[in-house]
């Protein structure tokens, strides 16, 4: 999940893609311990791919049995930006 979290600086972001990419970073920070167990197989090169695959693993791949009450906000942040 780390190498997911950090490739996009590698892609060579537009002002608006670096500025949303900035605002997940924000809400996934609150959400690390729960990201950090989440197996990730698929590694996007290109930002829109990299936003699917985020969601995707947000949507599927979190325990929500493991998440606090207070992680459900960012949680749901996380996945519309």
């Amino acid at each position: 999940m780390r190498k997911l979290l950090s490739s996009p600086v590698q892609m060579g972001l537009s002002e608006a893609e670096n500025t949303l990419y900035q605002n997940i970073l924000k809400y996934a920070a609150e959400l690390s311990l729960n990201l950090m167990a989440v197996k990730v197989e698929d590694r996007p090169e290109n930002f829109l791919a990299w936003c699917e695959e985020l969601y995707r693993l947000c949507r599927d791949g979190i325990n929500y049995d493991l998440m606090e009450p207070a992680q459900l906000v960012p949680l749901k942040k996380c996945r519309t930006c």
